[in-house]
């Protein structure tokens, strides 16, 4: 429902043959005793230089300090920084953004192989990131697209144009205890992944258009988030635009609270406001175990509630079906606690503590 999936794209998929997105280097053949490197802030691009000598199974270790780079990655690599913060490893914007396999400036992005066309013919995989803040950046603050057994813990993301921290076309993704605001779209994202068997854990999403949003995927966990203070908290979308119908998930022992801020529609992403945790043409959804309080609706919206489930199938999508939601507390919510459309068939709404409801007496 907000962006595009395939805006990370891809400026190599212009070049006629088969294509390898990459930085331009040659790719580095694995060695048998992986090696830690490390870098310390200087002019030009240390993290990438680094990056770019170290083999597949490296160790790259970040000093604090500020680096103005965006960063590519394109082999297993870990990635580690030194925390956030005066004596964190800080990341923004280069005045000139370097151009990338990955259209637009962003401050980490893992990428795959890609065909002419942008399509993932092989992912990368095992590649980790953690204990970076990264800034301002025009597009997101760290991007997986096209992989495998993706990690990215312990980033700050603070006011990039795009998403905090998110994965397109992953498996096996982790998205874990991180800090994202001022997001444009979604402070973290899972899109774009059948059979993910992804997990977003612990993370905390505040003041972004959407705190969390998982799109056009399955077999995906949402647990232990906090989502507060956006246009909507926890977002699991079909939007009928993805290789898959998004379903097939679990969203437990969340809190999204206080979510009244209001988006305005653009393009085709509709207008949100007032939505705690949404089910937005989806299916076989399991929530539960979830606090969603004080969302309240502060201009138009395609639905709003503490927790809402409805369709999608006017902007192309689906009515939800399926669904469940099961034992959650939702109180103080404008205009409703609960809140379904009447469309789509067998979701069931059990054991929730609210007061109002649309339509009435829902469980």
């Amino acid at each position: 429902m907000v962006g595009n999936p395939t805006r990370i794209a891809l400026a190599c998929a212009l070049v006629a043959g088969p294509v390898v997105c990459g930085t331009g280097a040659a790719q580095a053949q694995p060695h048998p005793r992986p090696a830690t490197l490390v870098v310390n802030p200087g002019k030009g691009t240390p993290i990438q230089n680094a990056v770019n000598r170290a083999h597949a199974g490296d160790t790259i270790r970040v000093r604090p300090g500020h680096y103005a780079e965006n960063v590519v990655v394109t082999k297993a690599l870990t990635l580690v920084g030194s925390g956030w913060g005066k004596n964190g490893t800080v990341l923004t914007q280069p005045k000139k953004p370097r151009k990338t396999a990955c259209e637009g400036s962003n401050g980490i992005c893992v990428i795959g192989r890609l065909d002419k066309k942008g399509n993932v013919v092989r992912a990368v995989a095992h590649v980790k990131v953690t204990g970076f803040e990264v800034r301002g950046f025009s597009g997101s603050g760290v991007v997986g697209f096209g992989t495998d057994d993706f990690r990215a813990w312990h980033i700050k993301a603070v006011g990039n144009k795009e998403y905090g921290v998110t994965s397109f076309h992953g498996t096996n993704t982790r998205l874990t205890d991180n800090d994202t605001t001022g997001s444009g779209e979604a402070g973290i994202y899972l899109g774009d992944s059948p059979k993910a068997r992804g997990w977003v854990g612990h993370n905390n999403a505040w003041n972004n258009a959407i705190g969390v949003l998982v799109r056009d995927s399955t077999g995906v966990t949402v647990a232990g988030n906090r989502a507060d203070g956006n246009c909507a908290g926890i977002l699991a979308v079909n939007s009928g635009e993805g290789a898959i119908a998004g379903g097939d998930m679990t969203l437990r022992d969340n809190r999204a609270n206080g979510n009244s801020r209001h988006c305005a529609a653009e393009e085709d992403v509709p207008p949100l406001s007032g939505i705690g945790i949404g089910l937005a043409g989806v299916h076989n959804v399991k929530v539960t175990h979830n606090t969603a309080d004080g969302n309240r609706k502060t201009g138009a919206s395609i639905a709003s509630g503490g927790i809402a489930v409805f369709s999608t199938k006017s902007i192309g999508g689906a009515d939800a079906r399926d669904n469940r939601v099961v034992g959650n507390e939702a109180l103080g919510n404008r205009p409703y606690d609960l809140f379904w459309d009447r469309k789509g068939k067998n979701n069931v709404f059990k054991d929730n503590k609210h007061r109002t409801s649309s339509p009435a007496n829902l469980g």
